[in-house]
């Protein structure tokens, strides 16, 4: 599971806690289905001094990002600045950690200039229209939905390159090391070069002492022969000149031929190998292919940038924009984007491209079957979760509206159903765009396991897919999805545990933080102590 460390001043205490400013609680709830555990000092208060800092710094060390809540008091807090950002910084320069800023109200001239110039030089702040989250919050109900639906989409998007990043880092470094192995042996063979030269120069030598010893004997012999030879080429001459030229003729045009019908042929194999075949290869900050088994360069190196081949097409960039190429180099479609996304297998052989702030979808001609129109763009099975002047709806792979673009917020269909809101209210839709459940809750998650949590008068409850109550309102902080073990956790006055479909409590309502099953188990917290449980409460064993 991947882990998310929270930094804030606690004058900012209201953005990760309950209430109408709500936003990493619910950020949260959200991540947990992604295997993405958020983290901060809730449980912390009561620590003493040392050992608070001690654990501040082990959630550092130990987490895959960083969202810093960026406002006047964090960038005055003397903890921060003296305990945590050196530790976020250095894991951030090192390749270790992700960071994302988040700018809930905007930090003075003087601070951003200051000790954040690295923070608003070098990342990527949220919001990006250059509003801050309180700017947001204060529009309307509906930006605030689109903000938080469009947090969850940075992180995970962030989660995806830092990974593919890594990975690069990695094969870069094996290709190092593969370079400097073949340096090695060059250097080697060159060596075993030299020798051999010298020995056939030494060999040379020897046969030219010799050679003088018997010259005068054959010079008068080599004069005659050398005349005789004299006069047979006068009498061809002008024979021999036509016939090289002739010849010469016919090889530049058989070699010219050849050259062309060799080139012809090699990009015909090159289209039919597999994606595995191709190896990125770096030279001088600039990238092109080669052929793994033996390492033929057959797409030159003149890129800022690439990505491995995917079904037949090579991202690659020249500075800021991105395009496509096919196995032979061809540039099929042009670097005009700033984003190209992979082919996945359920984006009916279309790719998801952005240009400015608006989103579409191309073909692998590089048509764009779906237009740069969109605020947002996120495939759910088959259709298209899309946001246009700041409503939600979907359309079909052939960019035909299916369900109206209506609501402030949706979210992917689960089960065939999908939760909407409108008007700070929420429901389901099917994929006919029926309001099969009614708009009647303050918030709503997706349905897992035939059931879905859903807020009402404050209180959370979980209803089937007919909209029924299966399980009674209470009065939890927060709920979430059942898992395949059967099991929801819940959250109640800052203490978490777990339900079972009948709405019982299965794991007492005790521990510190949230935490979720996989295969069997989870860990847990309990009063600062790490173990592992199994389904029915029971710890197996402690953890670090």
């Amino acid at each position: 599971m991947k882990k998310v460390f929270v930094s804030y001043s606690h004058k900012n205490y209201q953005w990760v806690s309950k209430g109408d400013d709500d936003l990493i609680l619910w950020l949260e709830s959200q991540l947990l289905s992604e295997e993405i555990e958020v983290w901060w000092d809730r449980e912390l208060k009561r620590l003493p001094g040392i050992e608070y800092e001690e654990m501040i710094k082990d959630k550092i060390a130990e987490a895959d990002m960083a969202i810093l809540l960026l406002s006047p008091e964090y960038a005055s807090s003397q903890f921060i600045k003296d305990i945590e950002e050196p530790l976020i910084k250095q894991r951030y320069d090192q390749g270790e950690l992700l960071i994302l800023p988040i700018v809930i109200t905007p930090p003075t001239v003087n601070q951003r200039k200051g000790r954040l110039a690295w923070m608003f030089s070098s990342l990527e702040v949220f919001p990006n229209d250059k509003r801050t989250v309180i700017d947001v919050r204060e529009a309307s109900n509906a930006e605030w939905s689109h903000l938080k639906a469009n947090l969850v989409d940075g992180i995970l998007n962030r989660f995806d390159e830092f990974e593919k990043a890594k990975e690069e880092r990695i094969r870069l470094a094996e290709q190092k090391r593969i370079k400097e192995e073949q340096r090695a042996k060059k250097e080697a063979e060159k060596r075993e070069q030299e020798r051999i030269r010298r020995e056939v120069l030494e060999k040379k030598k020897q046969e030219e002492r010799e050679k003088q010893i018997e010259k005068p004997q054959k010079t008068a012999v080599r004069k005659e022969k050398i005349n005789a030879s004299i006069q047979d080429a006068k009498s061809s001459k002008l024979a021999k000149i036509a016939m090289w030229l002739a010849c010469v003729i016919a090889v530049i045009g058989i070699g010219w031929l050849s050259l062309s019908w060799y080139q012809n042929e090699q990009k015909k194999y090159l289209l039919y190998l597999s994606d595995s075949d191709f190896e990125i290869l770096e030279e001088n900050g600039k990238y092109g292919f080669k052929l793994k088994k033996n390492d033929e360069v057959v797409i030159p190196l003149k890129y800022s940038k690439v990505e491995n081949f995917d079904s037949g097409l090579a991202r690659v960039s020249n500075d800021e924009k991105w395009g496509l190429i096919n196995k032979a180099g061809k540039l099929v479609v042009p670097m005009m984007y700033d984003e190209i996304d992979y082919l996945y297998s359920n984006y009916n052989g279309l790719r998801k491209v952005k240009l400015g702030n608006k989103y579409g979808m191309i073909n692998v001609t590089g048509e764009l079957v779906i237009p740069l129109e969109y605020e947002y763009l996120s495939v759910s099975g088959d259709l298209v979760d899309v946001r246009k002047n700041s409503k939600c709806g979907f359309i079909n792979f052939q960019n035909e509206e299916v369900i109206p673009l209506k609501y402030d917020i949706t979210i992917h269909f689960r089960d065939g159903l999908c939760a909407v809101g409108l008007n700070s209210k929420y429901g389901y839709i099917d994929k006919q765009g029926n309001e099969v459940i009614p708009l009647i809750y303050d918030s709503a998650n997706s349905f897992s396991e035939g059931l879905a949590a859903v807020k009402k008068d404050g209180k959370w409850g979980y209803i089937d897919m007919h909209g029924n109550v299966v399980i009674d309102f209470a009065p939890y902080d927060q709920a979430w999805s059942f898992g395949e073990d059967g099991l929801a956790t819940v959250c109640l006055y800052g203490d978490y545990g777990a339900i079972d479909k009948i709405g019982k409590v299965v794991i007492p309502i005790i521990y510190d933080k949230h935490f979720s099953f996989q295969r069997g188990q989870a860990e847990v917290q309990l009063k600062g102590q790490k173990f592992v449980i199994d389904i029915t409460g029971k710890r197996i064993n402690e953890t670090k």
